[in-house]
């Protein structure tokens, strides 16, 4: 071999281009340190651009206990608009906006007076066979002395007992017609189906309402819902009876999770939960826009690493050094933030996280460690 083609042999196979030449994957930290250090020896003496200089930080491992925020409205627990079930002339309004109620309370009102009218006549007929039933069944007890004498025919006596049917018979169903009269005028009659608050209620009598047509409203004011969805890996750690701040714009408040379902939603896959507020803290508070925490029970392993170190991506992401000493791209999920720092998960022990990425850096990327990088 000639002079010349012994230094293309050494320039073409040297050692300059072992970064280039080696495998990609994420690295442990001592594979990850000598790769690199001897990239960092030998780019100086190389002919091609300066890689960028970066800078590593070690991951510090916590135990973190996950939080997810979701934001809401809280709801009353319950809240009905009420209506009559049959139409009529409104003739009564018993109770007025804000004002408190308890169950079976009297709202509204319609007109009673032909209702009445039917209710008497119903009572009146089911007295008449109530005396009918009463003759009848008394017919059949003295024809039944009188066979014992000898004076009754069993034809007689047949006869007698085909009144009494018949007579509870026409009992029965006029104690049917009584109980229909009066259900129609309980109809005419709206009240509190619980004990809460009313939040709407006509202004004035004499109009004409038609059925199913809602008139009022009351809701449970001190006992509030809030209804949200949560991510996917919170299936399993969120539980009922966990307190759940919830922070509106006047302080913040203390909730407890009362529902947790055992399926995530077949389109967000998310996970549907629910809080409530009950009590004095609930006052006021009824459609107000909140923020809840929901917070895990049982503690995880996680990571620290500087908020400086995540790349500028929709998705968030970290740069570590590499098995082959160039970038290498890393998924994370961000647990927590605090100041100057992030707890994310999705990283391991000895992973070597480069801090202040570059904008421009790349997976697979070349890069040369600064010279204060291995003080980890």
């Amino acid at each position: 071999m000639t002079h010349w083609s012994k230094m293309i042999a050494v320039m073409i196979g040297g050692p300059g281009l072992a970064l280039a030449a080696a495998g990609a994957g994420c690295s442990s930290q001592a594979q990850s340190r000598e790769l690199v250090s001897a990239g960092a020896a030998t780019g100086a003496s190389a002919s091609k651009p300066m890689l960028p200089e970066v800078h590593t930080v070690a991951p510090e491992r916590v135990r973190h206990r996950p939080s997810y925020v979701a934001t809401g409205t809280l709801m009353p627990v319950n809240d009905a608009p009420l209506g009559f079930k049959l139409g009529g002339r409104l003739a009564r309004i018993a109770v007025q906006r804000g004002q408190s109620v308890r169950k079976g309370d009297l709202l509204l009102q319609l007109d009673t007076q032909d209702v009445l009218a039917g209710v008497a006549q119903a009572e009146a007929a089911h007295q008449a066979a109530e005396a009918q039933a009463a003759m009848a069944r008394d017919g059949l007890e003295r024809l039944n002395r009188l066979q014992q004498s000898g004076v009754a025919t069993e034809q007689q006596l047949t006869q007698a007992r085909f009144q009494v049917q018949m007579a509870e018979a026409q009992l029965a169903q006029a104690e049917a017609a009584l109980q229909n009269a009066r259900n129609q005028l309980d109809n005419h009659s709206l009240r509190a189906p619980f004990d809460g608050t009313v939040l709407n209620a006509p202004d004035s009598i004499g109009v004409m309402v038609g059925p199913g047509t809602p008139l009022v409203e009351v809701a449970t004011l001190t006992c509030l819902r809030l209804q949200a969805t949560l991510p996917s890996d919170a299936a399993g750690r969120i539980e009922v009876g966990a307190q759940v701040p919830l922070e509106h714009s006047r302080g913040t408040v203390n909730g407890k999770v009362t529902r947790v379902m055992p399926a995530l939603e077949p389109r967000g896959h998310r996970l549907p939960v629910e809080a409530e507020l009950c009590g004095e803290e609930a006052k006021g508070l009824a459609n107000a826009f909140v923020k809840a925490r929901f917070t895990a029970q049982a503690e995880t392993d996680a990571y620290k690493v500087p908020v400086t170190s995540l790349e500028r991506r929709e998705e968030p992401g970290l740069f570590l050094v590499g098995s082959d000493g160039q970038a290498c791209h890393r998924e994370v999920t961000i647990l927590a933030r605090e100041r100057g720092w992030v707890v994310v998960a999705g990283l391991s022990d000895g992973d070597r996280v480069i801090d202040q990425p570059p904008d421009d850096l790349q997976d697979g990327a070349g890069i040369r460690l600064a010279s204060s990088a291995d003080a980890l």
